[in-house]
């Protein structure tokens, strides 16, 4: 409140100095003075106004390729990192994406003020506890074959007679296998193993999504025909989320700008360059997955 006092001392001042005309001519004179009260009360209460701008934040990712990561030179990269870095550059320039493991940054932006996370997906059970801008993206999530491998699923069941399959560690989709007694499951915590896990054969399908896929085939120069998806688990939109507690003007602001790189093509020519094409792989959703939350849409 300090910092404040000199203005209103200045203020009291001006009001003490204002008087009403003596004589008709001094009319001018007094309403110079109050125009140009009314100007310093004007630029005063502008600048002491709240201002969307001057939130501070900390943006965070996780070392996630192919839509956060930290490549051979350092930078850090990726389709959610470019489009994010884009966001910045429109709403707060200058300000820079830090890579942190997943468990600390998302115990971060859950409990800190002023943390963004990407890209983070929309759940029910998140829903009140970030602010949303997006959907950044989305990826669909694939259980994928090799291309001589000829198996069909039409439900939930026909999972239990696959082999042995891998999925993500801490993957929700374990309750699924868990569901139709399917035992013969391989979590991995470095989910770039699991495709070369699939073109060795060591076991019969992967669950990875198709930007996963195609981002660890191309890095080894292996056609994205070499491999097929049996069924789709289902479809997931990742946001930038920002703690709860974020400022709705700031929130608006951000959602806004991410409104104008759709509209101006930005967002689609950067979702090119990190995405397969759309003809590349192509599975309908498995029957039997609703009931656990998954959708096709």
């Amino acid at each position: 409140m300090s910092v404040l006092k000199p203005h209103f001392h200045f203020l009291n001042h001006l009001t003490d100095h204002m008087h009403m005309p003596e004589k008709p001519g001094q009319y001018l004179y007094v309403l110079a003075e109050a125009v140009a009260f009314l100007f310093i009360l004007i630029l005063l209460f502008t600048t002491m106004a709240p201002n969307a701008r001057a939130v501070e934040v900390r943006i965070i990712t996780e070392d996630w390729a192919p839509f956060n990561f930290v490549d051979e030179s350092g930078t850090v990269t990726g389709v959610g990192t470019e489009i994010v870095n884009e966001l910045i550059a429109r709403t707060m320039p200058g300000m820079e994406v830090e890579v942190l493991p997943w468990k600390r940054a998302f115990n971060m932006a859950s409990t800190k003020p002023r943390v963004g996370l990407f890209s983070l997906s929309r759940t029910p059970v998140r829903e009140n506890n970030f602010r949303w801008v997006g959907p950044l993206f989305s990826v669909r999530d694939y259980l994928f074959v090799l291309a001589d491998n000829d198996v069909v699923l039409n439900n939930v069941e026909d999972l239990r007679d696959m082999g042995t399959l891998s999925i993500q560690a801490g993957n929700s989709t374990h309750q699924v296998f868990k569901s139709v007694n399917k035992e013969d499951v391989l979590e991995l915590h470095n989910i770039g193993k699991m495709p070369e896990m699939l073109l060795t054969r060591r076991v019969s399908a992967v669950l990875l999504s198709d930007f996963t896929m195609s981002y660890e085939l191309k890095k080894r120069g292996i056609a994205v025909s070499a491999v097929r998806p049996a069924t789709m688990f289902g479809v997931a939109h990742l946001y930038l989320g920002f703690s709860a507690d974020t400022p709705d003007a700031f929130v608006t602001r951000w959602q806004n700008a991410f409104a104008e790189m759709i509209s101006d093509g930005t967002v689609a020519k950067i979702k090119k360059r990190w995405a397969p094409d759309s003809t590349t792989w192509n599975a309908d959703f498995l029957t039997g997955l609703e009931a656990f939350g998954y959708t096709g849409s």
